[in-house]
């Protein structure tokens, strides 16, 4: 892995390979460890991408307005395969 980000991602799987045995462990002795952890991982992971989906979309609209000279009140943004048009 040819990146910036090489030693920050070897650092997280070193991480996951040290503690993971330990918490799959915990979690198959306690049921409720293993719901809290599931449920509680699953339904966080699920809000952050959502979240970050939902950004996104919202910087490319300003990004697109902002470019096109047009308030993103003033206007509907509408994306195309070919260009980006702008309707009053």
């Amino acid at each position: 892995m040819q990146s910036e980000y090489k030693d920050a991602f070897e650092r997280l799987l070193s991480a996951y390979y040290r503690y993971s045995p330990a918490v799959a462990y915990s979690m198959k002795r306690y049921k409720p460890l293993k719901l809290m952890l599931r449920y509680g991982l699953v339904i966080l992971l699920v809000f952050s991408l959502k979240l970050l989906v939902a950004l996104f979309k919202l910087m490319r609209t300003f990004l697109i307005t902002e470019r096109l000279g047009a308030e993103p009140t003033d206007c509907k943004i509408a994306v195309s395969a070919d260009a980006t048009s702008v309707k009053d």
